[in-house]
C-alpha cells in the first residue's frame, strides 16, 4: 500500500515592496498636482437690525450688487475694471465707510472681489448688510 503524498502547495506571497513603490508615486503624484492657496482673512463688519445705528460723523454710502457682480452706485454699474474710478469719486467725498448689500444670487467669491477691491483702494471700513 503505497500513499500517495502530494506535496505541499507552496504559497506564492505577495512582495510588499511593489505596492509600497507604488504606494508613494500617488503620493507624488497628488502632492505635485494640489494647488496650494495661500489663505487669507478678511475683517467683516456684519450689519444687524438692532445695530444699525452709524455714527453720524462718518460719511457712509451704500453700495449694491447686481446679479452678475456689478457695483451698482446711484443706477450705475460699474465692473471690479471701473471700480477704482468709482472709488476715487467717493474718496473725493471723503467716504472711508462703505455699506455692502449684495444681490441673493451673488456667489460669495464675488462679494470677496468686490470687498477685496474696496480694501486696496483704501476704503477703511467696510459692513456688509445681510438684511
Amino acid at each position: 500500500m503505497q500513499l500517495n503524498l502530494s506535496r505541499p502547495r507552496r504559497r506564492n506571497l505577495i512582495s510588499l515592496t511593489p505596492l509600497i513603490d507604488v504606494v508613494f508615486i500617488l503620493l507624488l503624484f497628488f502632492m505635485l498636482t494640489s494647488s496650494f492657496i495661500k489663505w487669507r482673512n478678511m475683517e467683516l463688519n456684519v450689519a444687524q437690525a438692532s445695530t444699525s445705528s452709524i455714527q453720524q460723523e462718518d460719511k457712509v454710502v451704500r453700495l449694491n450688487t447686481s446679479a452678475t457682480g456689478e457695483a451698482l452706485f446711484q443706477d450705475q454699474a460699474y465692473t471690479l475694471d471701473q471700480l477704482p474710478a468709482l472709488i476715487e469719486r467717493l474718496q473725493q467725498d471723503s467716504i472711508q465707510h462703505v455699506i455692502l448689500q449684495p444681490h441673493d444670487d451673488n456667489a460669495i467669491q464675488q462679494i470677496i472681489y468686490l470687498m477685496d477691491a474696496l480694501k486696496q483702494h483704501g476704503i477703511a471700513q467696510i459692513t456688509l448688510n445681510t438684511d
